[in-house]
């Protein structure tokens, strides 16, 4: 869901009658919003940018997840403060990487309209990779959530998975591992991101997330006919599992993606 400037304003009245509020505004993908929906910077309505501390991701931006640098914006009392910690954890980010991100982001900013034109041409790629994906799973019967923006889409997996009974990972977890192990397609199991044990049974466990920010379609099609042929097989019947354990050394290097 992308917040509409109606809903924002309504967050930042609710802010301004409290002096002791101050927001942290995720802005990571502010330029991965689809269907015409326009992104609205929370720090930019009235009164809030004095309030507000924006971050910003690279990774996301720029498709290069791996990095992990990002950069952060807002009052100059906040910064200062800000500067003071990073000067204990710059070193946690590769220096050549931190180099190479103020190389590219200095022309960039400074010409408005190749700012534009870029950020343009990169929504309209991860729409259409959205459109892609969203239609390989529904023909594959995979009930989808379409989101208004960022680079992940959430999956019902139901129709087409049967977790075993006997196998005590979680139904999201089992799919996980059987579409990595006969597919080698990597997903990350949809518990997790959900925060209670309510949630996570009724929704979490029977969701995978799924990220579109790959820009090469013949990828997608290539997709299309893998889970064709493996999950056309499964349909209508139990799945194997595909184990009764789980390598923890799986599970943490479960990053994203398609």
């Amino acid at each position: 869901m992308v917040f509409t400037r109606q809903e924002l304003e309504t967050i930042a009245e609710i802010v301004s009658r409290h002096d002791n509020i101050r927001v942290l505004s995720d802005e990571v993908y502010f330029n991965f919003t689809f269907d015409g929906r326009k992104h609205v910077f929370f720090a930019e309505l009235p009164g809030m940018f004095e309030r507000t501390m924006s971050v910003f991701s690279a990774g996301k931006m720029f498709g290069v997840h791996g990095w992990r640098i990002g950069w952060s914006m807002g009052p100059e009392d906040w910064c200062s403060e800000l500067v003071n910690v990073h000067k204990q954890t710059c070193f946690s980010a590769s220096v050549m990487h931190q180099h190479a991100l103020a190389e590219f982001l200095g022309p960039l900013f400074s010409d408005p309209h190749a700012e534009q034109q870029f950020f343009d041409k990169q929504r309209m790629e991860q729409q259409r990779n959205r459109d892609s994906l969203v239609s390989i799973l529904n023909e594959l019967g995979l009930d989808v959530v379409v989101p208004e923006g960022s680079c992940f889409l959430l999956a019902r997996f139901d129709a087409i998975f049967s977790p075993r009974k006997d196998n005590p990972d979680s139904p999201d977890w089992q799919c996980f591992e059987w579409l990595l192990q006969e597919s080698a397609v990597r997903v990350v199991p949809g518990s997790p991101f959900f925060e209670t044990e309510q949630l996570r049974k009724s929704v979490g466990e029977h969701v995978l997330r799924i990220g579109f920010v790959q820009t090469d379609l013949n990828k997608f099609q290539q997709l299309r006919n893998r889970l064709r042929l493996k999950w056309g097989e499964a349909a209508n019947a139990v799945v194997p599992s595909c184990g009764n354990h789980t390598s923890m050394s799986v599970r943490s290097g479960v990053c994203a993606i398609l």
